[in-house]
């Protein structure tokens, strides 16, 4: 009895684990076999306007939002923070939205610096994306902060 209750539970741990992947298959990649859940990889720097001064843990907030509705609520946010070296990398992923307005500002926790916005327009299409991957790849969105007034 006890074997038979083992293998019953073996065969519905089984099958949840297919069907929980074969929604995710189907979640992934819309009818043309193209990815549904698209990824925008941003890279960049930030620095001191005045001396080219690679500036160290300021705040990179970042939205996503479909163009056409720029004021509806964000479908992706994240917040990433610039290394020692002033760099900074954001890994977002989103469904297919067309096209996307993505805004990119910063902030200095220590308020020495100015904040900025950067606009970025994704349309998955062109060298930027690859379409085999889904991925909208930036390399240089980067930001020149100027130091706040006294």
């Amino acid at each position: 009895m006890r074997s038979i209750i083992v293998h019953i539970l073996t065969l519905l741990l089984a099958a949840a684990a297919a069907v929980s992947c074969s929604k995710a298959d189907i979640a992934i990649e819309d009818m043309a076999g193209n990815p549904r859940v698209r990824s925008i990889l941003i890279t960049g720097a930030v620095m001191d306007a005045q001396s080219g001064q690679a500036l160290e843990d300021i705040t990179i907030h970042f939205r996503a939002y479909p163009q056409e509705h720029p004021d509806a609520d964000p479908i992706i946010i994240d917040e990433v923070h610039t290394t020692s070296n002033g760099t900074y990398t954001i890994q977002a992923y989103g469904e297919i939205y067309e096209p996307l307005l993505c805004v990119l500002t910063t902030q200095d926790n220590k308020e020495i610096y100015e904040s900025k916005t950067n606009q970025v327009i994704i349309s998955w299409s062109g060298t930027s994306f690859d379409k085999s991957s889904g991925t909208f790849v930036i390399n240089d969105c980067s930001f020149q902060l100027s130091k706040k007034s006294e």
